[in-house]
């Protein structure tokens, strides 16, 4: 089949490495692969290093945000010409302008939803895929059909990978303590991740009721918008010498090896790939209980979940790790085998290609496939 894959995002995160990770897959399983994207982003060069080798063919140009003319028009031609099968995308602009034009083509439209968004930017698809129940029971409860809506896991590859903390921490950059103990988050510096809650949380923890006196450090990695107001934070709660911002890296797993725990504070989830990839790495992770999380992070069995927004819970569940070894190492291998079962990538792709070719199949012969006996 001939695939239309569109996304235009200005950052690189978790979605936008699986998009990356996706039209490779695509590609090696014999497909003709379109890739549509912003032209001057970090994403196009990731496309151009890793997919057009492959054969990947990407067109991309300057956009104007979700109701640009030029960039429907494009698209509209770019379907035809090319004779596109299928049209797939990723995120709330590209899944808008996306569905519209395929729809205006005849060619049938799917809105990949990473995320607890507005149905809104989704609704004029054929078919939305969810990352998780819980963001299928969200479009739902907004009024997409359920029929409409498979559930199909994001995943990740399951390469065997082993980093010792101690090398890890040396390719930090940072002057720690040899005893200090570390927890990580690896996300972009916005509201939604709830960095600020972490930072609350530490300002909670006594140091002095950890294991040896040692110190709680924290560090961030990634950049964005809030970066000036947390680092403000940091200096209101005396952090400074314990709260470390990395910029943004590519050697996100070195960052998690490196960290005792993996902190994911946000307010706003889908289904994390940061969460999976500290599982996979034998990394206790606390998270917040919103979204697709709890199917991932099963409480007191694969890692712990908190409330959203409440910094005291979040301490008392990294004071409770800090301080029992066991406790964590179990969490940490259980988290490692659950992924094993039920989030390898090969198996995820697998179902996400059998599930563009069904829609293909039923689209030509007039009918629809029904998403709720998926996933």
């Amino acid at each position: 089949m001939t695939i239309l894959e569109y996304i235009t995002p200005s950052r690189l995160g978790g979605a936008e490495e699986y998009f990356l990770r996706l039209c490779e897959d695509l590609r090696a399983r014999g497909h003709r692969v379109l890739v549509v994207t912003k032209r001057d982003t970090p994403l196009r060069a990731r496309v151009e290093e890793r997919l057009l080798p492959l054969g990947v063919e990407l067109f991309a140009w300057r956009t104007n945000g979700k109701f640009d003319l030029k960039t429907y028009g494009k698209l509209r031609a770019l379907i035809r010409r090319e004779n596109v099968d299928i049209v797939h995308t990723h995120l709330t602009t590209a899944s808008w302008m996306g569905a519209l034009a395929a729809r205006s083509c005849r060619v049938p439209g799917v809105a990949h939803v990473h995320g607890m968004d507005k149905k809104t930017w989704f609704q004029h698809a054929d078919y939305q895929i969810a990352v998780a129940d819980a963001v299928k029971k969200y479009l739902v409860e907004q009024g997409i059909a359920s029929k409409n809506i498979a559930r199909l896991y994001v995943g990740l590859p399951l390469e065997n990978v082993s980093i010792e903390m101690a090398t890890a921490r040396q390719k930090l950059g940072l002057e720690l303590p040899h005893d200090a103990r570390l927890v990580g988050v690896v996300a972009s510096l916005i509201e939604r991740k709830g960095h600020r809650f972490l930072l609350d949380a530490m300002s909670q923890i006594d140091n002095a009721q950890l294991p040896d006196n040692s110190q709680l450090h924290a560090v961030f990695a990634g950049e964005g918008v809030l970066r000036a107001e947390l680092e403000a934070q940091v200096r209101v709660l005396d952090l400074q010498q314990r709260v470390h911002f990395l910029g943004f890296r590519d050697d996100a797993k070195t960052i998690m090896a490196a960290c005792d725990i993996v902190a994911l504070p946000s307010l706003k989830e889908g289904l994390s790939i940061a969460a999976m990839e500290a599982m996979w790495l034998r990394r206790a992770v606390v998270a917040t209980a919103i979204a697709g999380m709890p199917e991932l992070v099963v409480d007191g069995e694969t890692g712990l979940l908190v409330p959203p927004a409440d910094a005291a819970s979040l301490a008392r569940a990294l004071e409770k790790l800090l301080n029992d070894d066991t406790l964590r190492a179990r969490l940490a291998d259980n988290g490692h085998d659950w992924l094993q079962q039920h989030f390898d990538e090969k198996k995820c792709f697998a179902q996400t290609e059998k599930f563009l070719l069904n829609v293909i199949e039923t689209w030509r012969d007039g009918k629809r496939v029904n998403c709720d006996f998926l996933g």
